[in-house]
């Protein structure tokens, strides 16, 4: 789109000013203001100030206020609104519709013996909006070719710069590390007992798994009895017999300690009895006689 088919045409770049004017007849003056205004392009030679100006010029009569003679005609005319000699006046056009009523048209202003065009509203927001998008359209212009690459995980990320006063930053990060240095004092003197005191996370929960442990082998090694083969049918006889002596209405026994290889000491001695009643029958059966 082409600017120039938004912002309007006006007269706000230009300025009249005339140096030979001005020294002939010298600094501007609430009376000779308009006069000079007069030279300039922004000067309608139609208006009632003209008319009323040939209509005096004619008959030979002198105007002592042109303002109040411009309420007898209806059409543009001009009219200095304000004036701060010799360097800032406001000269105002307008139409008069009647001679209490008059609709402002422009405003021109002279600033340092120059003549400029006051911009009206609509000139003033349009080029206001244009000049924000052509510097918008410019950062994101600058953005986009050194936008960084694309990354399925991120995306386009922008890298962190690191602060660029580094003694600000070495400051800051000194600052953070004796807090955090008074905040570990603090909780240490509040706690009870020294450092030693102090448990690191996971200790506990590492102690109690341990003794859960220790306590199951334990249990575990007191209920269970591991007989080797070659005894296996003494104990079974001491088992019946054990059985047959002891009435159904007796106490469980306590389990016992284990020794060594995992066998309490009551049925090593039992096993070693019945061993020996082997041997004795063994030794009590006579050989058989020679042939």
């Amino acid at each position: 789109m082409d600017p120039s088919d938004v912002r309007p045409d006006d007269d706000t770049a230009r300025f009249f000013i005339w140096h030979e004017w001005l020294q002939a007849n010298g600094p501007l003056t609430p009376e000779n203001v308009f006069d000079y205004f007069t030279n300039s392009m922004f000067y309608d030679a139609q208006c009632n100030n003209a008319i009323l100006r040939m209509q005096t010029r004619l008959s030979g009569t002198i105007i002592e206020n042109e303002e109040e003679e411009l309420r007898r005609f209806k059409g543009v005319e001009f009219v200095v609104v304000d004036a701060q000699p010799p360097t800032y006046f406001i000269i105002q056009k307008r139409d008069r519709i009647s001679p209490d009523e008059a609709k402002p048209l422009a405003a021109y202003y002279c600033v340092q013996n120059r003549i400029y065009q006051a911009p009206d509203l609509y000139s003033l927001l349009s080029n206001r909006i244009l000049a924000s998008l052509f510097s918008l359209q410019t950062s994101l212009d600058i953005l986009r070719n050194h936008r960084p690459d694309y990354t399925p995980r991120t995306g386009f990320v922008w890298p962190i710069v690191g602060d660029p006063n580094p003694a600000v930053a070495g400051a800051d990060a000194s600052k953070k590390k004796n807090q955090e240095a008074e905040e570990t004092t603090s909780s240490d003197s509040e706690q009870p007992g020294s450092a030693s005191a102090v448990k690191r996370p996971g200790e506990g929960s590492k102690r109690m798994n341990m003794m859960l442990l220790m306590n199951a082998m334990h249990t575990t090694a007191m209920n269970s009895v591991i007989t080797p083969p070659e005894t296996a049918a003494g104990s079974a006889a001491v088992a019946e017999s054990v059985t047959a002596e002891t009435p159904s209405t007796a106490p469980t026994p306590a389990p016992q300690p284990l020794d060594g290889i995992g066998r309490a000491p009551s049925m090593q001695a039992e096993s070693s009895k019945t061993s020996v009643k082997k041997k004795r029958k063994r030794s009590s059966v006579a050989p058989p006689p020679s042939g």
